[in-house]
């Protein structure tokens, strides 16, 4: 009997969730590539220290690189007029995994900025890279330069800025979501109508429930005049 309400839940939860996606911003995202070296006056004792030695550098350095000093610093070249913050709050680290490989990537409404801001990040880590780790021997330098971003996408989940996805993409992705959670509390709803609904719904039940015969069954003033 409540089945509508199911629905009617669901379809406002995936609605919703469209409006919600149709509305977020577009960003497009540029990536600059960093390689973590050693200097080339330092001479390991063997190769096995060297790659063990520069993986431990890598991970403190993958940490460092979101960091107010750097954000500031590639704030003052490029003369943006951001806080240190907000430019934090688009910049993705990553470290690839077992390598000295650090991936520095920036989300920007304008792909030509996005660029210019991945490229300068990169550029001020490598100046400072020495100074704000204090790791002798160890040198940062650009592997692969920033490009501008032709294509841009949305964060379906705001708070879950990695996940950058085609409009479309996350449309359907959001809209399966809400469907999920429009569904489910559509049922909790409808399973508390119907436990505080006290009524009668059958003859059989009546019976049951008093436990007495049901003489007869008076219709509704609808039913009733419809019979007429």
């Amino acid at each position: 009997r409540r089945l509508w309400i199911v629905m009617v839940v669901a379809v406002i939860f995936v609605g919703a969730a469209v409006g919600f996606t149709l509305a977020r911003p577009s960003f497009y995202e540029s990536t600059t590539v960093l390689l973590v070296m050693q200097k080339a006056d330092e001479v390991p004792s063997s190769l096995g220290a060297q790659v063990e030695g520069l993986g431990e550098v890598t991970v403190t350095l993958t940490e460092v690189v979101a960091t107010r000093p750097i954000a500031n610093a590639t704030i003052q070249r490029l003369g943006l007029s951001m806080s240190s913050d907000d430019l934090l709050d688009n910049v993705l680290v990553e470290q690839v995994p077992a390598t000295q490989v650090i991936d520095v990537a920036y989300q920007d409404p304008e792909p030509a900025r996005a660029q210019r801001v991945a490229e300068t990040i990169g550029k001020v880590f490598a100046g400072q890279v020495a100074e704000v780790t204090g790791a002798e021997g160890v040198r940062v330098t650009t592997w692969e330069g920033a490009v501008v971003p032709e294509t841009a996408g949305v964060r379906p989940i705001p708070l879950l800025k990695s996940l950058l996805l085609p409009r479309w993409l996350a449309l359907v992705l959001n809209g399966f979501l809400g469907l999920i959670i429009g569904s489910m509390v559509g049922v909790g709803l409808a399973l508390v109508l119907e436990l505080l609904d006290d009524g009668w719904r059958s003859y059989e039940e009546a019976e049951e429930i008093t436990g007495a015969p049901v003489i007869g069954v008076v219709p509704p003033p609808e039913a009733d005049r419809g019979a007429r």
